[in-house]
C-alpha cells in the first residue's frame, strides 16, 4: 500500500472526471454512452453538472503531490463520490438499470471510497512517524544515528 501507487490511482481518478467532463459540456446528453435525444431542461442540467464533475476530477489533481498530508480534503471527496454512487443507486431503484459502464461506476463509488480513506490514512500514518522507526519496521539501518526524536525520549 506504497504512497505512489495511491498517488496513481487518484491521479486516475482525477483524469477521468476531467475527460467525462468536458465531453458532457461540449456533447450534452448526446455525448454520452447512449445518446438519446432529449429536451432542453435535461441538455442545461447535464451540461450544467458536468462542469461540477470536471471541477471535482481538477480537485483530485490537486491532492496527488501531498496525498500522504491531505486527510481532510482527501476523505471529502471520498464522502462525495460514495453520495454520487448511493444517488446513482437511487436512480437504478426508481428508473432501471442503466448502460454497463455506470452501472458498473455505481460500484466503484460505493466500493472505492472506504479502501481509499483506510489506504490514505495509513499513507499518511506512515509520513508521520519518525524516520528512525520507519526504518527499524522496514528492515532498514539508521546506522548508529540518534535522531531527534530518539534523544527527545532519552533526556526524558
Amino acid at each position: 500500500m506504497s504512497k505512489r501507487t495511491l498517488q496513481a490511482i487518484v491521479l486516475i481518478f482525477g483524469i477521468l472526471p476531467i475527460v467525462t467532463g468536458l465531453l458532457a459540456v461540449t456533447g450534452g446528453p448526446d455525448g454520452m454512452l447512449v445518446p438519446e435525444h432529449t429536451n432542453s431542461t435535461v441538455d442545461s442540467e447535464v451540461r450544467f453538472m458536468a462542469v461540477y464533475w470536471l471541477a471535482y476530477g481538477v480537485f483530485l489533481l490537486t491532492l496527488v503531490p501531498r496525498i500522504d498530508r491531505a486527510a481532510v480534503p482527501f476523505r471529502a471527496a471520498l464522502a462525495v463520490m460514495f453520495a454520487s454512487g448511493l444517488a446513482r443507486l437511487l436512480s437504478t431503484m426508481e428508473m432501471g438499470r442503466p448502460h454497463p459502464v455506470l452501472f458498473a461506476a455505481t460500484f466503484v463509488e460505493l466500493l472505492l471510497p472506504p479502501v481509499l480513506w483506510r489506504w490514505q490514512a495509513s499513507v499518511a500514518s506512515a509520513a508521520t512517524r519518525p524516520r528512525a522507526v520507519v526504518e527499524r519496521e522496514s528492515g532498514g539501518s539508521d546506522h548508529g544515528v540518534q535522531h531527534a526524536d530518539e534523544r527527545h525520549a532519552a533526556a526524558r
